[in-house]
């Protein structure tokens, strides 16, 4: 707690400094505003900028997506969790503070539906369905996509959940960054990056580091959440975590060939901290991801092109849980996943209003597990996955009306190559099945700068490969799941009004969503295991409303609404009827940036607030509901254009809230997962420097 209040009187002072010029300089009267043919064009220019609503590459589609500009996350402490937060429909949940494991939802999908992608490469995995996003430095990032619907079809099979790309910072010009973040609970933070070019591209290497010690203090009710007389103020231990990550990327032209080599590697240690009522002393979680990615882009004529595309994969993890603190007995299991990927497409340009594009892809997966306490637990495990696909856009009434019809279909064939026990063994040790999966997109413009856009398709999740085989431990599996399968379909109208001058820049849209899913897969208890089961069904009903608004390029407000309504519609009598679990039916967020040049310095001020509606912890619905809360998150930076240098802070929770107290007057814990409580406020100060010759 002590360690708090420095950092943030800081950034309450950086704030100030702000917000003064922000608001309270003016132009001198004897000074043309407007008045732009004199000024020197040698003379350096300085403006603090705030982005405004131009078209950003997601608006390509017929798809409902939102891109997120992370360009300059390097000048400021931010994760890629809190930053996904900010997109419309997207829910993230997160089992504790810095590090811990943070998944994305999208319009109530399971993180298991939402695939993720890297520069194309697909992070979702056999035995790893869902990406913990905490896995992932926003700083080798340039932009984040976020599709709800309509996802690119180049990218292989589209998931139940929409679908999220992750963009590396390319190497477009000579630059050299290097940043250090200090913050609460002993949190240290480095990153160096360099850009070279060359004479036939570019190349960029980083370097980063981050590690907290994670103590902070949460409500511990000792499991008895209906007597709140042994309530208590503890601080979370056993909750460190440290982290490294390196990227190399190069770009390159031979000829007609446009290379692009990128090679990335994150490793990250942490503690096991447990539940909040029975916290752990020693378990630990160890975790290493490396991708090594070679695209080729060239022309094949004067109407087609070729992209093609390779890529190693290589996911590890390790627990070590030899006190058996997280289960019943010792455990030191390590998971391993390797993916080697091959993929192509080929768009051809028939006339200005028709464009083909086909695609091929195929991978092949390689899942092993072992635990050396128990030796007979080693399985490994293979799959296949191949997929093909084709699409047309065609634009009518004068490129006023577009259509995008697309079909897919996708072959996955798995295999169990060691022998089971008695408990997990499956009727089939080798799987294969087809999927089809067709969609169709439609964009229309409209007058007065309205567009009315609506998408409907079929989407499949096939089994992992632990759901079909098991884990020859707790988890049995079950070869004759079926996919998860779903329609959905939406439709938005979006204004914008985009002024040439310094007039309001306005971008908004409504969309109302759809979604049907059945086969749903739910892990039974049974004596001793646990095995999956299609016993669910779901139906899925919401409203998202975006709105961003600048002005002169120097003031942003921008927010969005999602209602959800996410229920169960199994024909098991437990389930049916009761809301998903971890799906707020009312989620908020806004953020208001002001930014200001003055003298020889550039300032910016923002605020932000999220609001996260209550919410069951249980598919039951008959445990314990998350309360709703309400956070509000403050920044504020100080930029050198001629330096390079940046000063920044980053305040998160400003309130310091860590409990609420519900209906009945019972202090319940902030949390998103039962058991595993969220911290209080936490203060980041960065000071980031970037040259650019």
């Amino acid at each position: 707690m002590h360690h708090r209040l420095p950092i943030t009187v800081f950034c309450a002072a950086i704030a100030l400094l702000c917000a003064a010029p922000a608001w309270a300089q003016s132009p001198p009267p004897d000074v043309d505003v407007d008045a732009v043919d004199d000024v020197d064009a040698d003379a350096p220019v300085y403006e603090s900028t705030v982005s405004d609503t131009r078209m950003a590459e997601t608006d390509a589609t017929t798809g409902t997506a939102t891109a997120i500009d992370t360009a300059d996350a390097t000048a400021r402490f931010a994760t890629v969790a809190q930053t996904l937060r900010s997109a419309p429909g997207t829910t993230v949940r997160q089992s504790g503070g810095l590090g811990s494991y943070s998944e994305a939802s999208i319009r109530g999908s399971a993180a298991s539906q939402v695939p993720v992608y890297l520069d194309g490469v697909r992070l979702n995995g056999a035995g790893f369905p869902a990406v913990d996003l905490s896995g992932l430095a926003l700083d080798n990032f340039s932009r984040i996509d976020v599709y709800r619907s309509g996802a690119p079809m180049e990218l292989g099979p589209r998931g139940l959940g929409g679908a999220i790309l992750l963009h590396t910072r390319p190497p477009d010009a000579a630059q050299t960054e290097l940043a250090l973040s200090f913050g609460t609970l002993h949190t240290r933070k480095m990153l160096w990056r360099q850009q070279l070019p060359i004479p036939t591209g570019g190349v960029s290497w980083q370097l980063g580091a981050l590690s907290t010690r994670g103590d902070f203090p949460y409500l511990n009710d000792n499991g008895t959440w209906h007597d709140p007389t042994d309530d208590h103020i503890a601080a979370r231990r056993n909750n460190g975590y440290a982290a490294a990550h390196a990227t190399v990327r190069l770009e390159h032209r031979i000829g007609a060939w446009h290379l692009r080599w990128l090679d990335t590697w994150h490793q990250q240690q942490q503690g096991l901290a447990g539940m909040d009522s029975v916290p752990t002393h020693s378990a630990r979680h160890e975790t290493q991801r490396n991708i090594l990615h070679l695209a080729a882009t060239r022309p094949l004529s004067r109407r087609a092109d070729l992209h093609l595309s390779a890529a190693w994969h290589a996911l590890g993890a390790r627990l070590d849980d030899a006190a058996s603190e997280l289960g019943s007995a010792p455990s030191e299991r390590s998971t391993g996943l390797h993916v080697a990927s091959l993929g192509g497409d080929i768009p051809v340009h028939w006339s200005a209003r028709h464009t083909s594009r086909f695609r091929l892809g195929g991978a092949f997966e390689h899942l092993h597990t072992d635990d050396r306490l128990r030796p007979q637990s080693t399985l490994a495990m293979h799959r296949l996955r191949l997929d093909t696909g084709l699409s047309h856009d065609a634009y009518w009434l004068r490129d006023r009306l577009r259509l995008t019809p697309t079909l897919q279909l996708e072959l996955t064939r798995d295999i169990d190559t060691a022998p089971a026990s008695h408990l997990a063994r499956n009727a089939s040790n080798d799987i294969s099945r087809l999927d089809w999966l067709p969609g169709l997109g439609a964009c229309a413009l409209l007058p007065r700068g309205f567009e009315f856009c609506a998408n409907a398709g079929r989407y499949v999740r096939v089994p992992d490969l632990i759901e079909r085989f098991g884990n020859r431990g707790t988890a049995v599996g079950n070869s004759a799941l079926r996919p998860e399968s779903g329609v959905q379909t939406d439709a938005g109208l979006r204004f914008r009004h985009e002024p040439n001058g310094r007039g309001l820049h306005v971008n908004s849209r409504l969309t109302g969503f759809a979604q049907w899913t059945r086969d749903l897969i739910v892990w039974v208890p049974t004596m001793n295991a646990l095995r999956p089961e299609n016993l669910d069904a779901a139906r899925t009903t919401g409203l998202e409303a975006e709105l961003a608004l600048a002005w002169a390029r120097s003031v942003r407000l921008e927010g969005n609404y999602t209602f959800l309504h996410a229920v169960n519609t199994s024909n098991q009598p437990h389930y049916r009827g009761r809301q998903l679990p971890g799906r707020p039916a009312h989620e908020l967020w806004a953020k208001l940036t002001l930014g200001r040049h003055f003298a020889h310095i550039e300032a910016t001020l923002y605020l932000s607030g999220e609001y996260i509606g209550q919410n069951p912890l249980s598919p039951y619905n008959d445990r314990e509901m998350t309360v709703a809360r309400l956070y509000a998150n403050t920044g504020a930076s100080l930029h050198w254009p001629q330096s390079g240098l940046t000063l920044s802070c980053d305040v998160y929770n400003l309130a310091d809230r860590i409990y609420r107290d519900d209906h009945a007057g019972v202090r319940r814990p902030l949390r998103d997962y039962e058991g595993f409580p969220l911290p209080g406020r936490t203060a980041y100060l960065t000071i980031h420097w970037r040259r650019t010759p």
